[in-house]
């Protein structure tokens, strides 16, 4: 299903599309980081450990490889003798029985000036003062950490969700800001902030400029093409939302959640036929997907079509 051009003078015509509600079928990313570095690090220390001895055929040979972390790709580099990890970046580590090195995603250069690690929230009136209190203290946590670190992608992010939760949107979008300035092939940051401008600081050419380049650099977010399609809907923009939904299906195929908001939007529309067809394939690719449940619901929403 090839993605069609968007044509701005129609996208005016039709300015109160109704959004469909996807439910949770499909692959999504939020804000949660934490450990998720660590996580995908692991699996692909891994991964690569058994591939490097599975595939070590020329005793001279020097191989490159990479993959991706919120914070953005890592590399490795595999020689023919044992890594010197001085050679390397910080963080760098070698994979254990093996001469694989891993680089974990390195900060840019940027112009933008560092954030201010003074504490701060926005208008609290009305907030429980024991969470703002708890809030402020992981804060200092967090603030302690960029001390030491002041390209710590996770600090960086973590800084900007602590703010957001006590109101202080103008300072949490400069963290981010600056993070995706680091680490300007992550997603997480673009992501945060597209939905930071567009639902609470209410800059929708700033939320559709950061939800595209998250959706760049990874395309599988399925999250980010509803997320960006809600921005086109807000703004009139009515065939940009549902080609950008579409351009999602080409680069995920199997996104049961994709295939949903077609459908609902296209029965919204009193489309019938186009709605059953993008039915038909959510429900397709839920039970080749062994979400049985899904399909059997889903089913039954195309069964009560009028």
């Amino acid at each position: 299903m090839p993605p069609t051009t968007t044509n701005n003078q129609t996208n005016n015509q039709n300015s109160n599309p109704v959004k469909p509600t996807i439910p949770p079928t499909g692959s999504s990313t939020g804000f949660r980081v934490g450990l998720i570095i660590v996580i995908l690090l692991l699996i692909g220390l891994v991964w690569l450990a058994v591939k490097h001895n599975n595939n070590a055929t020329d005793q001279n040979s020097l191989t490159s490889t990479s993959t991706s972390t919120p914070a953005g790709p890592i590399s490795t580099t595999t020689t023919s003798t044992t890594p010197d990890l001085s050679q390397y970046p910080a963080g760098s580590v070698i994979i254990p029985g093996t001469n694989t090195v891993v680089v974990p995603p390195q900060p840019h250069q940027t112009s933008l000036s560092e954030p201010s690690l003074t504490l701060s929230t926005g208008n609290t009136s009305g907030m429980d003062t024991t969470f703002i209190a708890s809030v402020e203290a992981q804060m200092k946590v967090t603030t302690a950490n960029l001390v030491k670190n002041k390209t710590s992608f996770n600090d960086w992010i973590a800084l900007g969700l602590e703010r957001k939760l006590v109101n202080d949107y103008v300072n949490a979008a400069v963290d981010w800001e600056y993070a995706s300035a680091l680490y300007p092939q992550n997603t997480v940051s673009f992501g945060n902030l597209g939905d930071l401008y567009f639902n609470f600081i209410k800059d929708n050419a700033k939320a559709e400029a950061n939800y595209v380049i998250a959706i760049k650099n990874n395309p599988a977010s399925t999250q980010y093409y509803t997320d960006l399609q809600s921005v086109y809907f807000a703004q009139g923009k009515t065939i940009a939302g549902i080609d950008i939904v579409k351009q999602g299906l080409v680069k995920n195929p199997e996104a049961v959640d994709l295939y949903v908001n077609l459908a609902r939007y296209y029965a919204a529309q009193h489309n019938i036929a186009v709605a059953k067809s993008y039915y038909d394939q959510a429900i397709v690719a839920a039970s080749k997907q062994g979400q049985g449940s899904v399909a059997a619901s889903l089913q039954t929403e195309e069964s009560a079509l009028q």
